[in-house]
């Protein structure tokens, strides 16, 4: 028997083995931790389990939060009794818990109103960590707030509005202060226009005017209720007026308002001293006078009030001129212009009669030209003045023969030349010189038989002689009878200068008065 030997062989081949990679996780930001493996189905020699050598573990490169594969690779010529079978693990990035605060500023702007619609937009954010990116975070508002009255527009921005797209950070919060547009009412001043009235007139409209207001579309604003109103009084004088500006009607605008100026000034009246007249010689009337342009207050005319009316002196026949003085401060409210006045006095017209009556003289025949002059005037009334009777005359008789010689006064000749007399009657008797044939008498003792009292004084050498009347005859004799002096009488009081001394008789028309001159 043959063999056919065919030798034998122990062939031993690699164990298979399965690896797998342990699952692993680390939290966003972390380090990455050890990557470990596991391995099922190696031997044990002599109570010492096997290990693969050479095995290398790498994940998939990342680190945002997410599920990473994590892969095995094995050396096979360091492992040649295994064939490892490699199961991949997975490697967790989880998200940061941490608390992340993000807070959110909405703009705000404060603007003036100017009528058009003004706005703010945006927010600025900030975060207090700084591994977080403001990048992941959405915003789905407008973050705007616009308007155009005055007050305050919300941007209305939200928390619920911002969102985080991290999915690195699970746990971001949004603190929000939202943003605003504040519209602030516009200054403006509002000024009352001055105003005035004469007084008695009603009030004009009050006005006033604005600076400041806004114009949109060409048309300019216009405050809303206001209210003007002036200090109350009706006498001449300034009043203030005030603006009262509804707020609420008005938010737009802020206003200042100026005060205003109304003056009442015074009435200009036209004062007429009313026309007077009287008799001369009676009592002035009472002066009066009229006024044109006085109001009537409550159906009662007014009236001026310490008027004085003067006129100007004087008592004879005439015009005299009536002047009105008003005290201004006692009638505020009138501007007067005064008219003046006359107040006439008229002659008066009652009957006066002056009664004349010439000298008359008889004397002896001397062969020389005699003479009588003069006359004497009485008045019924004594009112009237004999001063203002004016002879246009010679008053004079005169003769050398034996006869009755007439002295010719007549009415036409004596003229009353007082204004104040219309009605002046003249009544002459007619004066005369009468040349009688002498007479064997006594010439002083004939002139003592006709003594009567004169009102006489003696200065000096001067005789002076009081009450007589103007145009009598007057004659001084001495003791012997012989005429020193002689002539008219011009004045009622004269006086007569005497040459010597001596005892001396004085005629003035038919009294006698004897004195001694030292």
């Amino acid at each position: 028997m043959v063999f056919d030997v065919t030798d034998g062989s122990l062939s031993v081949t690699p164990k298979p083995v399965v690896l797998t990679v342990t699952g692993a996780s680390k939290t966003y930001g972390d380090k990455d931790p050890a990557l470990k493996y596991s391995v099922e189905g190696l031997v044990t020699v002599n109570g010492v389990e096997d290990k693969l050598k050479n095995v290398t573990l790498a994940r998939k490169t990342g680190e945002d939060v997410g599920d990473y594969a994590v892969t095995a690779t094995v050396d096979a010529k360091s492992n040649p009794n295994y064939t490892v079978t490699a199961k991949d693990g997975k490697f967790t990035i989880k998200p940061n818990a941490t608390e992340i605060i993000v807070s959110v500023k909405g703009h705000s702007k404060s603007l003036e109103f100017n009528g058009q619609k003004q706005s703010v937009s945006g927010f600025d954010m900030t975060s207090n960590s700084d591994v977080f990116s403001l990048k992941f975070v959405s915003y789905t508002g407008d973050s705007l707030a616009a308007g155009t009255d005055a007050q305050t527009y919300a941007m209305g921005l939200s928390a619920k509005d911002f969102k985080n797209t991290s999915v690195n950070y699970s746990n971001v919060v949004f603190e929000v202060s939202d943003g605003s547009l504040s519209v602030t009412p516009k200054p403006v001043v509002l000024t009352v226009t001055g105003a005035s009235k004469t007084y008695g007139d009603k009030d004009p409209a009050l006005e006033y005017s604005v600076e400041g207001l806004v114009t949109v579309n060409g048309v300019e604003d216009k405050l809303k209720n206001v209210t003007l109103a002036r200090n109350a009084g009706e006498n001449a004088g300034d009043y203030a007026v005030t603006a009262t500006v509804d707020a609420k009607s008005n938010p737009n605008y802020t206003v200042t308002a100026k005060v205003g100026k109304f003056t009442i000034t015074p009435k200009p009246v036209v004062l007429t001293v009313t026309g007077a007249s009287k008799t001369y010689g009676d009592k002035d009337p009472a002066l009066e006078y009229s006024v044109d342009g006085l109001v009537t207050v409550n159906g009662v005319e007014d009236k001026l009030k310490n008027v004085t009316l003067a006129r100007k002196a004087g008592e004879n026949a005439g015009d005299y001129a009536v002047t009105a003085t008003v005290d201004a401060k006692s009638n505020p409210n009138y501007t007067v212009t005064a008219k003046d006045g006359k107040l006439t006095i008229t002659p008066n017209a009652s009957k006066i009669v002056v009664t004349v009556k010439g000298h008359r003289d008889t004397v002896e025949y001397n062969g020389k030209k005699q003479t009588v002059r003069g006359f004497d005037m009485t008045c019924n009334n004594k009112s009237y003045s004999l001063s203002f009777v004016r002879y246009t005359g010679d008053s004079l008789a005169s003769g050398t023969k034996v006869k009755t010689y007439s002295m010719g006064l007549v009415a036409k000749d004596f003229k009353n030349t007082s204004a104040n007399y219309s009605n002046v009657v003249f009544e002459i008797t007619d004066g005369s010189l009468t040349i009688e044939e002498q007479k064997k008498k006594d010439a002083i003792i004939a002139l003592r038989e006709n003594v009567s009292r004169l009102k006489v004084s003696v200065v000096n050498r001067n005789v002076q002689i009081y009450s007589t009347m103007v145009g009598e005859r007057f004659t001084v004799f001495d003791v012997q009878g012989s005429v020193i002096r002689k002539g008219f009488v011009e004045s009622a009081n004269f006086e007569i200068p005497v040459a010597k001394p001596g005892v001396y008789m004085v005629r003035v028309g038919t009294l006698t008065q004897r004195i001694c001159i030292k």
